[in-house]
């Protein structure tokens, strides 16, 4: 939601009086508040946030929205080299994530916890396309470009069908749907037609 809400109001922030000055409070915020603890995370300073290496949807929700909001500040000229180490790192996390939808792009937690897990990571993959042209191998992994198959989604890794932690999952996840923006992602027609 930061990065967000900062990429969506950067020019309306900037054309403020003292834009610049409330800009820089928002990195700072970001900075402390949000890559800070990741950092000490990283480095083996800290155990939170445990995210960066556990096996669930928490390594693309936070993960992929820690890469969304370092993509929106990357050129802002603040911060540069924590930002960088934490691109770095967190794009390492994010093949924690890629793995989880091998072989077949289901996901073992299932239907809610799997859009759960990949809006955060759509989100990033978005701000990877258009900063950088580049999923950097994500895309490489088998299973991770097929997430949002019909079938598949709503079955488990090990094809049973579920409805896990969901009434109404399967529906709703149609009103913001990640898989769409996956076929356009990964040029996929079959799934865009699926979708």
């Amino acid at each position: 939601a930061f990065a967000i809400g900062y990429d969506s109001f950067y020019n309306y922030i900037l054309a403020q009086e003292n834009g610049e000055e409330h800009l820089k409070d928002l990195r700072d915020a970001a900075y402390n508040l949000l890559m800070v603890p990741f950092y000490k995370a990283y480095c083996g300073m800290s155990s939170e946030p445990y995210c960066i290496t556990v096996q669930d949807n928490f390594t693309g929700v936070c993960s992929g929205g820690m890469l969304a909001l370092l993509i929106s500040m990357c050129d802002d000229g603040d911060h540069e080299e924590m930002i960088a180490y934490l691109m770095e790192n967190t794009m390492k996390t994010l093949q924690i994530t890629a793995v989880l939808l091998y072989p077949d792009g289901g996901y073992y937690e299932s239907v809610g916890y799997s859009r759960y897990m990949t809006t955060n990571v759509t989100i990033a993959l978005l701000g990877m396309k258009h900063s950088f042209g580049s999923y950097y191998g994500l895309d490489e992994v088998r299973g991770f470009a097929e997430y949002g198959y019909s079938l598949t989604f709503l079955q488990s890794t090990h094809t049973n069908v579920t409805y896990h932690d969901g009434s109404r999952v399967y529906v709703d996840y149609a009103d913001v749907p990640p898989r769409e923006i996956w076929a356009y992602l990964f040029d996929d027609p079959m799934q865009a037609a699926l979708a």
